[in-house]
């Protein structure tokens, strides 16, 4: 048991360690984009609750391993859960956003974003959805990056309350160099290659 407790924990701290190796991604960006936090935080509170983990601290008397086993499963669920969306999102994509994030008024507001393709010989076409429809417009909704090229969109902020859980969706598919309708990809269902997410904060 004490074992487990201790791949669990090596588990978090290797999550933790590659989300920190990502230099450009801000730690409060992943949490609030990610709503990573909460899992940690709970597996965390039940784990260190754990009967068998406070034994190998604190040389207590253990409780029976079926009195810690579910304390274990939330943990390991938490841990996992966490540890794919750090391993899918923070994994270099050929196409980046810059900035990462975009925060403008609310009482309206816009922002540029510059898609960026390193993939020399792959063209990319892309779908943006938005978490909030009615206070944001997107320019263009589908669009290609070409290959070793770079493509831009315009965000605008209509009037409204303000907000910091609202977030872009840009999803992306290699096409061929001749595909001649962005759009047509993603109507047939595939599913996107990779996405990227851009946080929304309107203040």
């Amino acid at each position: 048991m004490l074992l487990l407790s201790l791949l669990l924990t090596s588990l978090f701290h290797s999550s933790l360690y590659e989300l920190l190796r990502v230099g450009r991604v801000k730690i409060f960006d992943v949490i609030q984009r990610f709503y990573i936090l909460p899992w940690i935080l709970k597996g965390l509170r039940v784990f260190y609750k754990s009967p068998t983990l406070f034994h190998a601290k604190f040389k207590l008397q253990s409780l029976p391993f079926t009195q810690s086993l579910p304390a274990c499963i939330v943990v390991a669920v938490a841990l996992i859960f966490s540890h794919k969306r750090f391993s899918s999102t923070m994994a270099a994509t050929p196409v980046t956003v810059n900035p990462p994030s975009i925060e403008v008024p609310a009482a309206a507001g816009n922002c540029s974003l510059e898609l960026t393709n390193s993939a020399a010989e792959v063209r990319y076409c892309f779908k943006v959805k938005s978490t909030d429809n009615a206070h944001y417009r997107v320019k263009p909704v589908f669009g290609f990056v070409e290959a070793g090229g770079a493509g831009q969109l315009e965000v605008t902020r209509l009037a409204g309350p303000p907000s910091n859980d609202d977030r872009l969706e840009i999803l992306f598919l290699p096409v061929d160099a001749d595909t001649p309708d962005p759009k047509a990809p993603f109507s047939a269902g595939t599913s996107p290659a990779f996405v990227l997410d851009v946080p929304l904060i309107a203040q």
